[in-house]
């Protein structure tokens, strides 16, 4: 039986051209204006606070891989600031080797804190996926 589609090879092709070790990870409050549309990164609502850098950190062990239904997806490690007080409702992911691409937006649908502690961001894998 022939079936009509973009393949998993040239799905996981096209993330791999597009990701690479350049990605980092920024955090945003809940009136950011960031969604889909957003093009590139921007600080404009953008959180800030001790222990915290604007632009976010890098994100490591980027993984491009494809799963049993055909669909293709990216996954990190975790980010994590380790001393920070500040207060988020999403995040961007973006490419800093192109332009500062933006890849992926999440939102938390609410505010999380942290107080001179730790503020990790655990992306699910599976979540920035391409179908």
């Amino acid at each position: 039986m022939i079936q009509s589609g973009l393949t998993t090879a040239a799905k996981l092709l096209f993330l791999k051209s597009v990701i690479n070790d350049s990605c980092k990870l920024a955090l945003y409050k809940a009136d950011a204006d960031i969604g889909p549309h957003t093009m590139a990164y921007t600080p404009d609502g953008e959180v800030s606070g001790a222990g915290y850098k604007a632009g976010g950190v890098k994100l490591t062990n980027c993984c491009v891989e494809s799963d049993t239904d055909g669909s293709a997806f990216i996954s990190w490690d975790n980010a994590e600031w380790p001393k920070a007080s500040i207060t988020a409702a999403g995040y961007m992911v973006y490419d800093t080797s192109k332009n500062n691409t933006a890849l992926f937006v999440g939102s938390w649908g609410a505010d999380y804190t942290s107080t001179n502690g730790p503020f990790v961001v655990n992306i699910p894998e599976k979540q920035v996926v391409l179908v």
